[in-house]
């Protein structure tokens, strides 16, 4: 499944090759994958950029795969965390 991620974000021709190359270098494909198959969540505090941004980020690649992502602060109420 990473390599799928990774061939999509390269072939997408949205992002230009040097942030391509930031992120399919690093964990970012693995993370979505690993959602991906386990049918989980992923916890980031990144934002999903414009359509037309040209770094890949974990939400807008993760939403391309079906993955949904939420921030920490609305994973704590779940886990019964409280201010």
């Amino acid at each position: 499944m990473a390599a799928q991620i990774i061939t999509g974000v390269i072939d997408s021709g949205i992002y230009a090759p040097q942030h391509v190359a930031v992120f399919v270098g690093g964990a970012d494909p693995w993370v979505i994958a690993h959602a991906k198959v386990f049918g989980g969540r992923i916890v980031t505090f990144e934002r999903m950029d414009p359509p037309n941004s040209h770094r890949p980020k974990i939400p807008n690649v993760a939403a391309s795969f079906g993955v949904r992502c939420i921030e920490l602060w609305d994973l704590l109420p779940e886990l019964g965390w409280t201010s």
